[in-house]
C-alpha cells in the first residue's frame, strides 16, 4: 500500500472511526511518539479535510471509491451483497427508530449491525489492493488532498509531514516484522 493510500487510511480513521492508529500502546516507545505527532496533525487537518469533503467533486470521488469498494466486494463472494444491504438497512431502521425515540429498537438493530460488521470489514480489507480500487482511492486521495491545499495552502507542510512521519512508522514495522 502506498504511503498516500496509508495516509487515507488513517484520515478515515479520523472520520469513520474504524481502527487503525489506536493500538499504540502495543507499540514501542519510539513509534508511539510518531504516531502521537501523526494524530495531532490530522486533528489539525480535519477540520479542513471535512469542508473538501463537502465539495462536490470530492464527494464524487469518494462515491466512485465506494462503489468500487462494494463490487469488488460482491465479486469475491456474492453473499457479501447480501450483508451490505442488511447493514444499510439496519442502520437506517436504526435512525429511524432513534428519531421516534424508541431506544430498545434501536439497541437491538445496532447490536445486529455490529454481528455483521467484523465480516464486512474483513471483505473490505481482502478487496482494498485491487488494482481498481487502488486507483479510486489514490484519485481520491489526490482530489481530497489538492482541495485542502486549495482551501488552505498552509495544509501542504502539515500533509508532507504527515506522510513522512508514516512513511517512519511504516519503515519501523516493516524492520520489526518476523
Amino acid at each position: 500500500m502506498s504511503a498516500r493510500l496509508t495516509l487515507l487510511a488513517a484520515f478515515t480513521a479520523v472520520f469513520l472511526g474504524l481502527p487503525g492508529l489506536s493500538r499504540a500502546q502495543q507499540l514501542p516507545a519510539g513509534v508511539q511518539e510518531l504516531i502521537a505527532e501523526m494524530q495531532e496533525i490530522e486533528n489539525q487537518l480535519a477540520p479542513l479535510q471535512e469542508r473538501a469533503m463537502q465539495d462536490s467533486t470530492i464527494q464524487a470521488y469518494q462515491d466512485a471509491v465506494t462503489d468500487a469498494v462494494r463490487r469488488a466486494m460482491i465479486a469475491a463472494d456474492p453473499t457479501n451483497a447480501e450483508k451490505l444491504d442488511r447493514f444499510d438497512s439496519l442502520l437506517t431502521q436504526a435512525q429511524m427508530a432513534e428519531q421516534a425515540g424508541d431506544t430498545a429498537t434501536v439497541v437491538a438493530l445496532i447490536t445486529e449491525a455490529r454481528q455483521l460488521q467484523p465480516q464486512l470489514m474483513a471483505a473490505q480489507e481482502a478487496v482494498m489492493s485491487q488494482p481498481e480500487v487502488e486507483e479510486r482511492m489514490e484519485a481520491y486521495f489526490d482530489a481530497v488532498e489538492a482541495k485542502m491545499v486549495e482551501l488552505d495552502p498552509g495544509a501542504r507542510p502539515l500533509i508532507d509531514r504527515l506522510n513522512q512521519l508514516n512513511d517512519q512508522v511504516m519503515a519501523i514495522m516493516q524492520a520489526q516484522a518476523p
